[in-house]
């Protein structure tokens, strides 16, 4: 073992964090034969009753890289770890599992996530599947069946987590629409943009879309008009979306109002009227997305809306 593989080895073993965490900085300039020695630390630094230890464990396992299912096994254990830290990192660290050890650990996530009753540990587990990726596919019925979870925190995290691992499909939107009429506003929020992400909706999916628009929550508000930007606003949409402009106080939501207000096709006379509102925005970048899409739609209408808002300015 070199003499700096050594000093690492014992800084990591400090209960100084400052020592600890520049111990960890320095593996990057390890060689890889060292780093393998240096990755046979890490399942004791987890077994250490210091939480310092077992976050510099997990950061470590993440530096050297997650190769054998022994160390993957290590993470699993830590998404139970007592420290708010250590499972948040664990879930993290699972974006960086060896692609071919994440598939073995699939069935022991979802087994985790059904067996706990502690909705953080549920929620971790939704997190690292979220996290794998397009690998996790085959854990869609594990993240369908976590939408329907007790605890809204772990209902988000299924949603972004099907979301993440881009899921499509029959299934995947039936949930999403179902999703959109729950009694959490965060979770509606994410239902909607993982619908408008999707994208292929049935009519009753893009009517949910639409009514999100009048919710009481304002990020629900807000994704629903992105959503609409994104797979096409209905007309019957227009008025709301022209309502929407006059919430003073959400500009985000003003923003995609104006974005779905683009997307009506073909563009109608009212939607067209509401852009020209936007022209006197507040916000300068509001202004000029309504005065780039009047450009665009380029009808007679539209660019009178221009002239006008350029003589009122």
């Amino acid at each position: 073992m070199s003499d700096e593989l050594d000093a690492i080895r014992n800084s990591l073993l400090s209960d100084d964090p400052n020592v600890a965490f520049k111990a960890l900085e320095r593996i990057d300039q390890l060689n890889s034969r060292d780093r393998k020695i240096l990755s046979a630390i890490w399942s004791k630094l987890l077994a250490s009753e210091i939480p310092l230890q077992r976050i510099c464990a997990i950061q470590g396992l993440v530096k050297t890289g997650i190769h054998s299912r022994n160390e993957s096994a290590s993470l699993l254990q830590a998404l139970k770890d007592e420290d708010a830290t250590v499972r948040s990192l664990a879930a993290a660290a699972f974006q960086d599992v060896d692609s071919g050890t994440v598939q073995s650990f699939l069935a022991e996530l979802a087994d985790l996530f059904n067996s706990s009753d502690d909705p953080v540990i549920r929620r971790n587990c939704i997190r690292a599947l979220g996290l794998m990726g397009n690998a996790a596919d085959k854990a869609v019925p594990t993240l369908r069946a976590a939408a329907l979870d007790s605890n809204a925190k772990v209902r988000v995290a299924a949603l972004q987590a099907l979301d993440r691992i881009a899921a499509s499909g029959g299934e995947v939107v039936a949930t999403a629409i179902s999703a959109m009429q729950d009694d959490d506003g965060w979770v509606r929020a994410v239902a909607i943009e993982l619908a408008g992400n999707i994208g292929a909706l049935p009519a009753d999916g893009i009517k949910k879309i639409v009514e999100g628009l009048s919710d009481t929550a304002p990020q629900v508000q807000a994704r629903a008009a992105k959503a609409l930007a994104s797979i096409g606003t209905p007309p019957e949409a227009v008025p709301t979306l022209a309502a929407a402009l006059d919430d003073k106080a959400n500009s985000g939501l003003r923003y995609h109002a104006v974005l779905a207000l683009g997307s009506v096709r073909p563009p109608s006379k009212a939607a067209i009227t509401a852009l020209g509102k936007a022209l006197s925005d507040s916000v300068s970048e509001i202004r000029a997305r309504a005065q780039d899409i009047l450009k665009r739609i380029g009808t007679p209408e539209a660019l009178e809306e221009i002239s006008r808002g350029s003589n009122e300015g």
